[in-house]
């Protein structure tokens, strides 16, 4: 099996981008890189304790969302963005390194 292709784009975030994007470097030990989640993964509403964690696999290049509890059917999928990828975190260090104003 042939490894995953491999991009390195060098991006100057702007305020409105670094909202989205994931501490890549904490989470697959991969030091001052960030990541984008295609799909839906940049796009759910933060909430501590969220209903979904995540972790990187470094070796796919992906972040992999997990339930963390049974979801209904017409439940919001949340995740924290605090954190390691769990689902509750004790502090909001994340939008105080991105400087963004939390609103719980």
């Amino acid at each position: 099996m042939r490894p995953a292709p491999y991009v390195k784009v060098v991006v100057e975030f702007v305020r409105e981008f670094q909202v989205l994007v994931f501490h890549w470097g904490r989470l697959a030990n991969v030091p001052g890189t960030r990541a984008l989640a295609l799909g839906y993964g940049s796009l759910y509403n933060s909430a501590n304790p969220s209903n979904l964690r995540y972790e990187a696999d470094s070796s796919q290049q992906t972040l992999r969302f997990i339930a963390n509890q049974d979801i209904s059917a017409d439940e919001e999928l949340t995740i924290n963005y605090d954190g390691d990828g769990s689902a509750e975190w004790q502090d909001h260090n994340w939008f105080v390194e991105n400087s963004i104003e939390y609103q719980q």
